[in-house]
């Protein structure tokens, strides 16, 4: 229970970070305006949000097939820890895109 816990601690602290981080390009490169940087950084953050938003949703039914398997085959346990851990990659891998997309967010004259 305490690792289910601590994966939505780090998934919200990512969202946080990189709504700062987006906040921050969007007031240091505040030349771009118009509905270009808005479609922009709405991507990013759609990215962001869908990706952890998948991987919440994988925790949590990984981990209602954990607790299941734990009941009927406790021997099994460690190999079912398997999805967890890729849905929190996948939380990660939507930070990393996020981080990237905002870093190369600039416009061409």
């Amino acid at each position: 229970m305490i690792i289910f816990f601590k994966n939505k601690i780090i998934i919200i602290k990512s969202i946080f970070i990189i709504i700062k981080i987006i906040i921050n390009k969007s007031i240091q490169m505040s030349t771009i305006t118009g509905p270009e940087a808005f479609f922009g950084y709405m991507g990013v953050s759609f990215a962001l949000i869908f990706a952890n938003l998948g991987a919440a949703y994988g925790t949590c039914k990984s981990g209602v097939g954990i607790s299941s398997i734990g009941v009927l085959k406790p021997e099994l346990i460690m190999k079912s820890i398997i999805p967890v851990v890729m849905a929190g990659i996948l939380g990660i891998y939507g930070m990393i895109v996020a981080v990237i997309l905002t870093q190369k967010s600039i416009i061409f004259n």
